[in-house]
């Protein structure tokens, strides 16, 4: 969303007083794939979630080695691997799961150029509903580029599933006790032809549609947004970003520009 959760915060308060929708562009959550492995682990088959474990790894820089030639890769511009790549792996757990992560440990492979940079992060933490959760993710491990894999555990079995792949990642794997492996894999209504970018549009417009139909109301309302990468929800997973470089010693991405002053966005 932005550099940090207290920017996530001003721009949260600012779409609400200005009555306008704001997202975060988490286009995997809308897949059909995505909402069908979220209802299964919400069904309870797998039983509890106890642990969820994260690994995003590929050759996401491709040969670019210094902020010159990749913004990704200058802190002030929010640089970092787990800003790329983490942040779908926060959300990820969040979103799967219905719980929120506290990070108790993370250890960063820092950038050659800037400390404060990550290659890779490794981070864990533990859930609001006493479970664990794992991710590893980063953007030069070029052996071991693909999808990102989920593993959610439960005390009843696990559930397997892809992750970000714009089209790709919607195979869906669960095993219960001792039963055999179950392979789901879900298209939605437009199989192979629409990317999880589609299907974040879509959700998009019907969200403006839908408060253009409830009128513009009080100034400072605080919506009741139907889709879950609302502001609310991205300053929830800014603050986890923000604890997990904390927790590496690289610190929170900077705010470089101040906020102007109230309503003059």
């Amino acid at each position: 969303m932005c550099q940090n959760a207290e920017e996530a915060m001003i721009m949260q308060r600012e779409s609400e007083d200005a009555g306008r929708v704001l997202i975060e562009a988490f286009h995997t959550i809308y897949h059909p794939a995505t909402i069908r492995a979220r209802d299964i682990v919400r069904s309870g088959v797998i039983g509890a979630v106890a642990d969820v474990q994260v690994v995003h790894l590929g050759d996401f820089l491709r040969g670019r080695t210094s902020k010159d030639d990749d913004v990704r890769l200058d802190v002030t511009l929010g640089g970092g691997c787990l800003m790329d790549l983490g942040c779908y792996d926060i959300q990820a757990i969040r979103f799967l799961t219905d719980t929120e992560p506290r990070c108790l440990s993370a250890t960063a492979e820092p950038f050659v150029d800037d400390a404060l940079v990550d290659d890779a992060m490794q981070a864990s933490f533990s859930l609001s509903n006493g479970g664990t959760a794992s991710l590893s993710c980063s953007w030069k491990a070029a052996d071991k580029s693909g999808p990102t894999q989920i593993r959610i555990t439960g005390d009843k079995g696990w559930l397997e599933c892809g992750w970000g792949g714009y089209n790709e990642g919607n195979e869906i794997r669960t095993k219960i006790g001792d039963a055999d492996v179950v392979t789901e894999s879900v298209d939605g209504p437009f199989p192979n032809t629409r990317t999880t970018m589609f299907y974040q549009l879509t959700a998009f417009e019907a969200e403006v549609r839908s408060q253009e139909a409830a009128g513009e109301g009080a100034c400072g309302k605080p919506w009741s947004y139907t889709m879950k990468s609302c502001p609310a929800d991205a300053v929830a997973n800014m603050a986890v970003l923000d604890a997990v470089y904390t927790a590496a010693g690289q610190g929170p991405r900077p705010s470089t520009n101040p906020a102007p002053p109230k309503g003059k966005l």
